[in-house]
């Protein structure tokens, strides 16, 4: 397989969420794809690709089970007039959400603890006029020796 047809191999597995170090990773097995013989290997590969790909998931089909934080897309329908330029733009951040309460939270260092002691975090608190679209879980940490 060329080069190119493996870019379009993985730009048809309609990826969601790729962060640009993920792109990054995809361009380089794309470069080594290149060097190897055509074998089943492209499809393994393009497995590799949908474990590196953030699983976003809509809010209307499901929400955190607790309030662990997670990255998240969201809008502002009503931004305040000097920042009417992101009006319904999409963006991430990270949040907590709390099942007790159905609301959601922009992530902080103390957030977590309010919500799991108290059911709410003032001064995290989200504008009415956000709106979370879609989660996904953080990645897993970083440990000693990973590339």
């Amino acid at each position: 397989m060329t080069r190119e047809e493996n870019i379009k191999a993985i730009l048809e597995c309609n990826f969601v969420g790729f962060k640009e170090e993920i792109i990054n990773i995809a361009t380089k097995r794309i470069c080594e794809l290149d060097q190897e013989p055509k074998t089943n290997d492209v499809i393994s590969s393009r497995e590799e690709y949908r474990e590196l790909a953030v699983a976003w998931i809509p809010v209307n089909e499901r929400t955190p089970q607790d309030t662990t934080p997670v990255n998240i897309t969201w809008v502002n329908h009503k931004p305040a007039v000097y920042y009417a330029s992101i009006k319904d733009k999409p963006f991430t951040a990270t949040a907590c959400y709390c099942p007790a309460n159905g609301k959601w939270y922009w992530y902080s260092v103390t957030c977590k603890d309010y919500l799991d002691e108290y059911n709410h975090s003032e001064s995290d608190s989200m504008d009415d006029e956000i709106e979370v679209i879609a989660w996904a879980p953080l990645p897993k940490e970083y440990k000693e020796g990973q590339k």
